[in-house]
């Protein structure tokens, strides 16, 4: 009785046990289900959110496709003729355009071309500086010059200061001055809020800088030339940092800062020259001749550099040039069979204008594009937000709206 008792009792643990194994073979089986479930969840989410994410690239390299500009036409909105005529390149910002005549300043509507302020002042007005909320420019007096301050939404004369002789460069600024080379004197400073001169340059031979093009500023440093030497000058002091004296920029002087570097046009009568001036090892990195008269602004982009000129004394052909900016070799070349009067660059094409028309090309020189106007163009030109505005000989200002096309 007791052998078939503990028989029973080992049978009854063996099934238990056998029970329990299979129990958690199950679970285990589950488990591994779930968690096989879970991984192929988790692994089929990331699949879509893959796909997603290519999705989106792919549309977005769609969409950067869509981009690329094949071509434009040009509508004309509306012209605005002033009491006194207008040459000089007029300047933009978000809602106005603001335009100097020879017997004063204007300000329009962008959108309507309608007048919002007109101040008399003598002229004629040259390039102007402006910021956020003043107009800076020179003009000439009897004798010599003024700097003036406008301000932008007024046109209130704010202050004005007398200079030397007269101002025709672009003057530069920063929060606090405004820096100003007048023609045949000593660069300068005054202070933006109250015209107060900071201070005047003085160089070592005591004498006055034929002025020549323009002034840059980049940081703390003020870069001007006076035709023969290149002055780097402290800003808040106006003392000399140093200079390069074998330069020879004859009656050019346009200058453009890009790449850290800053490029300089020097124009003599038989041939022009560009130098390239590196500020921090504060030498000529490289200068090019060219048998032409440089008669443009320089414009830097892409690592090239572009300009245009003449031969001495021949106004008929125009040559436009694209060089490589850092070793000076042309990557382009383009003749015009007539006069240029300015070119600018805009959604990576170059912009002329001659006598009778608003042409383009690419950067390559490639597709050039002609667009007759039915007035004589004179002076510059400006183009923002696919907007551009120029003046006829007559000294009317025009606006015209760019309606691109897109592959």
């Amino acid at each position: 009785m007791l052998f078939k008792m503990n028989r029973f009792k080992t049978i009854l643990f063996l099934i238990i046990c056998l029970v329990t194994v299979l129990f958690i073979g199950c679970v285990k089986n589950q488990t591994g289900a779930i968690e096989k479930h879970e991984e192929k969840t988790i692994s089929l989410k990331s699949t879509e959110l893959l796909d997603e994410k290519e999705r989106k690239i792919n549309l977005l390299q769609n969409e950067t496709k869509d981009e690329r500009i094949e071509g434009y036409v040009l509508e004309k909105c509306w012209q605005y003729n002033p009491a006194f005529s207008s040459y000089a390149r007029p300047v933009i910002d978000d809602k106005s355009i603001y335009v100097s005549t020879t017997g004063g300043l204007c300000s329009l509507d962008r959108q309507s071309g309608g007048q919002n302020w007109y101040t008399e002042m003598e002229g004629p007005i040259p390039p102007m500086y402006i910021d956020d909320d003043i107009l800076v420019f020179g003009g000439p007096g009897n004798p010599g010059g003024y700097v003036h301050v406008i301000a932008k939404k007024t046109g209130e004369i704010l202050w004005k200061n007398k200079v030397f002789r007269y101002l025709w460069t672009k003057p530069v600024a920063d929060d606090k001055n405004i820096y100003l080379l007048p023609e045949e004197s000593r660069p300068k400073a005054y202070d933006k809020a109250t015209g107060k001169e900071v201070w005047k340059f003085m160089p070592k031979d005591g004498g006055n800088i034929m002025a020549h093009g323009n002034v840059s500023l980049i940081e703390d440093t003020l870069y001007f030339s006076d035709g023969e030497t290149f002055y780097a000058v402290d800003k808040q002091t106006g003392k000399e940092k140093w200079q390069i004296s074998d330069i020879d920029i004859g009656y050019g002087g346009s200058m453009h800062t890009a790449r850290g570097k800053i490029y300089i046009s020097g124009v003599n009568r038989d041939k022009s020259t560009i130098y390239v001036i590196d500020p921090l090892e504060k030498k000529i990195e490289w200068k090019k001749d060219f048998d032409i008269q440089i008669a443009s602004h320089l414009i830097c982009k892409n690592e090239k550099i572009y300009f245009y000129g003449h031969k001495a004394m021949d106004y008929k052909s125009y040559y436009i040039y694209g060089l490589d900016a850092n070793t000076g070799e042309v990557s382009m070349e383009f003749k015009s069979e007539t006069k240029l009067h300015d070119m600018q660059l805009y959604n990576d094409l170059l912009f002329f204008t001659t006598d009778d028309s608003i042409s383009s090309m690419a950067l390559d020189g490639s597709n050039h594009k002609e667009n007759k106007v039915d007035f004589l163009i004179a002076g510059r030109f400006s183009v923002l937000d696919s907007e551009l505005y120029l003046t006829s000989k007559k000294g009317i200002l025009y606006k015209y709206k760019f309606e691109f096309s897109k592959q």
